[in-house]
């Protein structure tokens, strides 16, 4: 799947997540999109279970409560610098915002042969059981959240002392790490994209534990945020 296709499909999910169910034919002329296009990306999504179609109709399985107008979801460059990072190390990338108390996936790209990782895209997660969220939190301004006490794995924070503590060893460090926090045998990883020493969004990694061993980290890490560097820039030129 090239960053062409995402963006696609990307579209057609923000337009069905904020104007609701749709035919398809509203939808290539809202998106000025050839129809085998919507077609073809609609029923891909439907095999992945992004979207629902009920009768004519396509239907996203998320809701957004507004739009999200963000830099770093648009630009060809962003999905450039997105996309060495994939091709380097044969992971996924997401991009990640704060979105009332929760952590928005609202960007991926996928590992070629591995569309399922676009799945990803729309979902929601509280900031106290994700790298994603942990991220945020330490690197922006907005107070700590009400933290999740149901999401999450054994090993997932759910006090705030224990929890300001870890917030502070991410400052230290650079980058978060929800280790099996969110599920059992999945590994995360999260850096910030700052503007003016502000985190704005954040972007992250996954895999399960057996490829991306904590050897594997401090070169990840550091991809990370080289890449994470380069969108900072884009998005104060923009």
């Amino acid at each position: 799947m090239t960053s062409t296709t995402v963006t696609k499909a990307y579209r057609i999910l923000e337009y069905l997540s904020i104007n609701g169910p749709s035919p398809l034919q509203q939808i290539m002329e809202a998106l000025d999109l050839p129809k085998a296009t919507v077609y073809r990306l609609a029923e891909t999504l439907v095999e992945l279970e992004v979207l629902q179609k009920v009768g004519p109709q396509y239907r996203a399985n998320w809701q957004k409560k507004r739009p999200l107008h963000h830099p770093i979801m648009n630009s060809w460059r962003s999905f450039g610098i997105m996309q060495k990072f994939v091709n380097q190390f044969n992971l996924p990338i997401y991009v990640g915002i704060l979105d009332d108390d929760e952590v928005l996936i609202v960007q991926v790209v996928p590992r070629s042969q591995h569309p399922d990782d676009s799945t990803k895209l729309g979902e929601r997660l509280p900031v106290n059981i994700s790298a994603m969220g942990k991220c945020l939190i330490a690197f922006g301004k907005d107070p700590l959240p009400e933290l999740s006490q149901q999401c999450g794995t054994s090993y997932a924070i759910r006090e705030e002392a224990l929890l300001k503590q870890n917030l502070a060893v991410i400052r230290h460090k650079g980058y978060a790490l929800d280790d099996e926090e969110n599920v059992i045998g999945l590994r995360c990883l999260a850096v910030p994209i700052c503007v003016q020493n502000q985190a704005v969004a954040c972007l992250g990694t996954s895999a399960p534990i057996k490829n991306l061993s904590r050897r594997k980290i401090s070169q990840i890490v550091n991809s990370l945020k080289t890449y994470s560097r380069q969108l900072s820039n884009i998005m104060m030129e923009e």
